[in-house]
């Protein structure tokens, strides 16, 4: 039986309702299901903490529970030195955390003989570059590229070029990735099951709801939504329901003193985390993603699957991919044109009901078992390289 490795050593807690949190738990799940040994290994402040994604049974996990490492005081002083004077060396306080993370790993991994790893954010591959084995390792991308690796130090750059491959999760990015790093970049898309919903009855409702899923941030921009909606004369069966972890507080506060203010309070909801998001997505009639930037997009992806016409962005990476203009829902240059479309939306029952067919149609090709394929085929190439 094959083993594989994830490695997830994030700025974000395991425990939240994210995009990337749920692919770690898919692809755990789906290996499984291969007929593959899966251990997944993270790091938090607790312990006990477990992703908030039902992960199998038969998956081992470790949380290390180390919380935040902090690294002796001088590596510091050395690191911001380098920092003010831009001298290319290498990051103590990055390699003193990498140690640490690394001699707890190779504990849980010794003498097992490892298919490969899949490393989630920079410091997993750090760790995996230190580890005293040898097995191939694999770089999944989940944040925008020039976050990901346009702030990156040449040192850093050289740690990701030590990794066999580089995942990226669409097309377009295969390109854009290579003009940072030499090492193998590769495109596998998340999975996206394919969901049949009732669309019929959904112009009969009582109520019509504007669905917005993702973490309450200022990338998300749910506050466009807000104010579009805000704007909008006649919507007195619509409500807005935003759904999401919430990273950022003050943000949160900033809506819900701009929605009291403008009488909005029985119209706009903040939901908080749901468990069931593909069942808020059926009983939604419209998905309304104004987010800044995306890597993939795994809730707008989700959302057309159950057939839901969407909005967004035409500047926004990934959503104007998988959004076609004028015919599985919106891309908009700008909010005024977001109130517009979402306005045209909220008015045409034909309208909505026709992209929503559109949008069901985009899923094919994204099944587990086609994903898995492109996995496989991944493993297979550097495991004989490696």
């Amino acid at each position: 039986m094959k083993t594989i490795v994830q490695l997830f050593f994030s700025n974000f807690p395991i425990s939240i309702e994210g995009g990337r949190e749920k692919v770690f738990v898919e692809l755990s799940n789906l290996a499984i299901e291969k007929n593959c040994k899966v251990i997944n290994i993270c790091n938090s402040s607790d312990q006990n903490e477990k992703p908030f994604f039902l992960l199998n049974k038969e998956v081992e996990f470790y949380n290390l529970g180390l919380g935040k490492i902090k690294a002796p005081f001088y590596k510091k002083i050395i690191r911001e030195i380098a920092r003010i004077f831009h001298l290319d060396i290498e990051n103590y306080v990055d390699s003193h955390k990498t140690k640490i993370l690394a001699e707890r790993v190779n504990n849980i991994l010794k003498d097992r003989d490892i298919y490969a790893v899949i490393c989630y954010e920079f410091n997993s591959i750090m760790v995996a570059n230190y580890l005293n084995l040898k097995m191939p390792k694999i770089a999944t991308m989940h944040s925008a590229i020039e976050i990901e690796l346009g702030s990156k130090t040449k040192k850093q750059i050289m740690q990701i070029n030590k990794i066999d491959a580089y995942q990226v999760l669409i097309p377009s990015a295969v390109d854009k990735v290579k003009k940072y790093i030499n090492t193998k970049v590769v495109c596998i898309p998340n999975m996206v099951s394919q969901i049949n919903a009732n669309k019929a009855t959904k112009s009969n409702k009582n109520k019509k709801i504007i669905l917005n899923i993702g973490r309450i941030d200022r990338n998300k921009r749910q506050h466009i939504l807000i104010k579009a909606f805000a704007k909008i004369p006649d919507k007195d069966k619509w409500e807005v329901h935003i759904y999401g972890y919430e990273q950022d507080k003050q943000y949160k506060k900033e809506m819900e003193y701009f929605i009291k203010r403008n009488g909005l309070s029985n119209k706009i909801f903040f939901k908080g985390v749901t468990n069931e998001p593909l069942k808020c997505m059926q009983n939604a009639d419209i998905f309304a993603f104004p987010s800044a930037y995306e890597t993939f997009s795994l809730a707008l992806a989700e959302a057309m699957s159950t057939g839901l016409p969407a909005i967004g962005f035409k500047e926004t990476t990934a959503v104007n991919e998988w959004i076609i203009n004028n015919e599985t829902g919106f891309l908009c240059e700008n909010s005024s044109e977001f109130m517009e479309k979402l306005e045209i939306l909220m008015k045409d029952d034909k309208l909505r009901k026709q992209m929503g067919r559109n949008s069901s149609m985009r899923i094919d090709g994204y099944s587990p078992d086609k994903v898995w394929l492109k996995w496989e085929k991944l493993f297979n190439e550097i495991y004989v390289i490696v």
